[in-house]
């Protein structure tokens, strides 16, 4: 399912589908153990995308990642 998130967002120009979908594909790697791939993804739509809907949660995201990764 991830593979399907990550083409989702590929070549996308519109940014509600793309942070909807960068936000469902780091929810599924943290799911998934893969806490770097869901930093990557949350930290992309906190950069590309601050004004977006995502935006505005998504360090709280990032927090539970960062709290769960190990030292």
């Amino acid at each position: 399912a991830l593979d399907y998130y990550k083409r989702a967002v590929s070549g996308q120009k519109n940014s509600f589908v793309v942070t909807f979908y960068l936000l469902k594909a780091g929810m599924l790697a943290e799911q998934n153990g893969n806490a770097k791939a869901a930093l990557g993804f949350y930290n992309r739509i906190k950069k590309e995308f601050p004004k977006s809907r995502e935006a505005t949660e998504i360090d709280k995201y990032i927090a539970r990642v960062e709290v769960q990764k190990p030292a």
